[in-house]
């Protein structure tokens, strides 16, 4: 049987509880009096930032089958394409050892061939549209490409472009963006290879497959490739 609770022990009690009560809804005050200064003080325009932010993960995390959706659209695009188009065993092994790993689209990587088919025999799209507006058979249309943005923004001239030499015309119109990166992280590129420069280049010191795979995974730690679904 437990002992009774003198009168002077439950007062005891009563005021620690008081006490307790007090200080845990000072703490709170305090606290909701911070977070109430703290958002009082933040920009309007702060707010509107973190709804877009807020709306663009929900839409991300809420859109699943809209991406799944346009992957599968890309790689029937690219199937179609190499079974029945396409007879480049070249093109073809590209495909499956970079473009199919890596999700490049189709419709994108297409669009920068066909700006590079047209700059690599024009020097660029600008030429040939002067050059096509002498042409008997001029309709008065020129020619307007949807290429990527890095893609048109550093290599839609061939006399400003800076291409690495030894690199294919493959990697350009598909990795335009690694490529730019490239020039910004060469140092840290450069201690890798160093280190196994057989891994990457060939006895004429051209780069092999596996260098340009290696620029791709280190670039696609940090960012999303621009080709890409």
């Amino acid at each position: 049987m437990s002992k009774p609770v003198s009168e002077k022990t439950g007062c005891l009690i009563a005021i620690a509880l008081v006490l307790s009560i007090f200080i845990a809804s000072s703490i709170v005050g305090g606290i909701i009096n911070g977070i109430t200064y703290a958002l009082e003080s933040i920009p309007w325009y702060v707010y509107i930032i973190l709804i877009i932010i807020i709306i663009a993960i929900y839409y991300s995390m809420s859109n699943p089958k809209a991406y799944k959706n346009n992957v599968s659209i890309g790689v029937e695009k690219w199937n179609n394409f190499l079974t029945e188009e396409s007879e480049d065993e070249t093109l073809n092994a590209l495909y499956y050892n970079f473009f199919a790993v890596d999700n490049i689209d189709f419709d994108k990587f297409f669009s920068n061939l066909k700006a590079e088919s047209i700059i690599s025999e024009f020097g660029s799209i600008e030429r040939y549209n002067d050059l096509n507006k002498l042409s008997v058979d001029y309709d008065g249309q020129e020619l307007k490409i949807s290429c990527t943005k890095t893609y048109e923004t550093h290599f839609t001239n061939s006399y400003l472009r800076d291409i690495p030499i030894g690199f294919e015309y493959w990697f350009v119109v598909a990795y335009p963006d690694v490529i730019v990166w490239l020039k910004n992280n060469f140092k840290t590129i450069e201690k890798i290879v160093e280190e196994n420069e057989s891994d990457y280049f060939d006895e004429n010191d051209r780069p092999m497959h596996s260098f340009f795979r290696l620029l791709i995974d280190k670039y696609k730690r940090l960012n999303k490739l621009e080709c890409s679904f």
